[in-house]
């Protein structure tokens, strides 16, 4: 085989390797089982501030329940009835950790913590609402996965409507993800006393992505391809010099 069937023959490998499967499908994971509403952190503001208020509000989620997954982005869903279904404007700061702290306690002190999306949101968010920002790597065998919302100067509203707080559906079993907050912006592991419930339900979704088998055969097939080029490059030269 010539070297340059060999690269074509590499590439199409390649692309079929890619097509027949040798991926990670995208995934999706749903913590938590719905039985009320939440309006906190994203649609509830019931102070009284004119110019909005601050909250650090906690959720914690059972490493089991999870399991490992690089989260690309995290949902929530819309109350049935609620209304209207609106995000407050503000900016919000979501972080991902993890903690050995087990669900329905106080989050303790985080690790592996990164920043999963910094900025403004507010509008309309329909029956879902899903923020996508820098996929974060989750090792269940690490401890249960925190996700921290710190939200400043959102809009205030008042907690009857109308326009009123809207509602998220929430789990207030405990059994697999429990909240704590804190609504004067401090830190909320150090100002909230005990966790609580009516966490949100929530959504992880992962992205797909090549299965290490792909990578070994790419890998595999790109040092064949540059020890046959090597070689013909040798041949060449071995023809020069006896001609």
């Amino acid at each position: 085989m010539s070297l340059r069937s060999f690269a074509a023959s590499a590439i199409l490998t390649s692309g079929l390797l890619v097509t027949a499967g040798f991926v990670q499908p995208a995934s999706a994971v749903t913590v938590g089982s719905s039985d009320s509403g939440n309006c906190y952190p994203f649609n509830c503001n019931d102070t009284g501030k004119s110019t909005g208020q601050s909250i650090d509000y906690m959720e914690t989620y059972r490493a089991g329940a999870v399991g490992s997954l690089t989260i690309n982005t995290i949902s929530f869903f819309s109350y049935p009835g609620a209304t209207p279904f609106e995000v407050l404007s503000g900016t919000y700061d979501i972080t991902l950790g993890t903690t050995l702290s087990p669900v329905l306690s106080l989050p303790g002190s985080l690790s592996n913590v990164a920043t999963f999306f910094n900025g403004n949101l507010d509008g309309l968010i329909g029956s879902i609402f899903s923020i996508s920002g820098t996929p974060y790597s989750y090792n269940s065998a690490l401890g249960n996965l925190v996700m921290e919302v710190v939200v400043t100067n959102q809009a205030n509203v008042p907690n009857l409507g109308p326009p009123g707080n809207s509602y998220f559906l929430a789990d207030y079993t405990g059994n697999d993800v429990s909240r704590a907050y804190s609504l004067d912006g401090s830190s909320c592991a150090d100002t909230c006393s005990s966790s609580d419930l009516g966490a949100l339900v929530t959504e992880f979704n992962a992205a797909a992505t090549p299965l290490p088998s792909t990578w070994t055969m790419l890998i595999a097939g790109f040092l064949g391809l540059g020890f046959f080029a090597y070689r013909g490059s040798k041949k060449s030269a071995a023809t020069m010099a006896a001609a």
